[in-house]
């Protein structure tokens, strides 16, 4: 499987910052050559922000190894200062475009909120306005170019799901499932992860998101003490993964709000002197 690859545009406005974030996929992990790859993303980015915003930087990062686990500590950061359009002041600082990315068959989505829009494209009642200058032929090239790299987001993928036929609970109240065979965790090693329940007594504690130990291909163990009533009745337990899911379409919808923070890539200054004693 190739390298998944986190893309990061960080953003100013006066006395605000934020940043944006997707992933794509590649079969190489050179850095640079990546930056420079997305870098014309970037520039196209630059004309949906208003007078008042820039962008001042990308940074890139591999987030999974060719195998699919995690790599951590390498980053390529590029600094710039690419300014927003500026015959278009900026919206009010918290204003942002919601923005539906969704997968082929729209079983899977994500909202994400692009900031430093220009002032004209928020109108009464926080409609979108996309009829502005040349607004829509900027937004268009953003998104085409955003489709054509295979942009998306990391998401939770069904791995195996299993029937659980009866738990046990210990002195300590940590429950030791046992589910039919083949069960949904494989062979060894195992480490702590994530499952999902429902249906288990029709309505437990225990259903929903939890935390397990595998102990065998159908056996696991919460990794927290759990306090529950006995087995009643089956339920299905689920195992996920993390997984590349590529948008296939890209939408604005709506102008919402969405506070911001503080500037990034910023110097913190010097410390007031503080009384000793």
């Amino acid at each position: 499987m190739p390298f998944t690859v986190k893309y990061t545009t960080i953003f100013s406005s006066p006395d605000t910052g934020w940043t944006e974030s997707y992933f794509f996929s590649s079969s190489s992990d050179n850095l640079a050559l990546l930056s420079a790859q997305v870098l014309p993303i970037t520039q196209k980015r630059r004309f949906l922000l208003g007078a008042e915003a820039y962008i001042k930087a990308q940074r890139l990062s591999i987030e999974l190894n060719e195998d699919g686990s995690k790599r951590r500590g390498d980053s390529k950061l590029m600094r710039f200062f690419y300014q927003g359009v500026q015959a278009h002041p900026c919206a009010q600082r918290d204003l942002a475009l919601q923005v539906l990315f969704a997968n082929v068959d729209s079983t899977r989505r994500k909202l994400t909120f692009m900031g430093g829009i220009w002032d004209e494209v928020s109108t009464t009642a926080g409609a979108y306005n996309p009829g502005v200058g040349n607004w829509q032929s900027y937004m268009n090239s953003w998104i085409a170019a955003m489709l054509a790299q295979g942009m998306g987001w990391i998401g939770r993928q069904p791995v195996a799901a299993g029937t659980i036929s009866g738990y046990t609970s210990d002195a300590d109240n940590r429950i030791t499932f046992t589910l039919t065979a083949p069960g949904i965790f494989g062979a060894g090693p195992y480490s702590t992860q994530q499952v999902n329940i429902r249906g288990l007594n029709v309505t437990s504690i225990l259903n929903g998101p939890l935390l397990v130990t595998p102990l065998s291909a159908t056996t696991c163990i919460t990794f927290k003490p759990v306090a529950a009533f006995p087995f009643v009745s089956p339920g299905i337990m689920s195992r996920y993964t993390s997984a590349l899911l590529i948008a296939s379409t890209i939408d604005p919808q709506a102008i919402m709000t969405r506070e911001r923070g503080r500037p990034l890539l910023v110097s913190p200054g010097r410390r007031a002197n503080r009384p000793k004693g």
